[in-house]
């Protein structure tokens, strides 16, 4: 599984999750399910354009452009790395 797909899959799962957290200081759970669809959506976006990134800059002379979008989607996935099919290597 590479660190893209991890991600992904683990949006996907944030994404499916029916359990809202309850209500808490937002107020009323659709309005914190509502923001969680569009943190989804946002992360996914991001993710897709850093792979792009990475795959358009990984035989630049320069590899500063890869390295950058690498280390910002290994951040991204710190956030799941209790999860068995992270990898440690992807430790920013």
């Amino acid at each position: 599984m590479t660190l893209t797909e991890f991600l992904l899959a683990r949006i996907a799962e944030d994404e499916a999750d029916p359990d809202c957290g309850g209500v808490g200081e937002y107020g009323s759970c659709d309005r914190w399910s509502e923001r969680r669809l569009a943190e989804c959506e946002a992360k996914r976006a991001i993710v897709a354009h850093l792979k792009q990134a990475a795959y358009r800059n990984r035989n630049n002379a320069s590899d500063r452009p890869f390295r950058s979008a690498v280390h910002i989607l290994k951040t991204l996935a710190l956030p799941y790395a209790s999860h068995p099919s992270y990898d440690p290597a992807w430790r920013p």
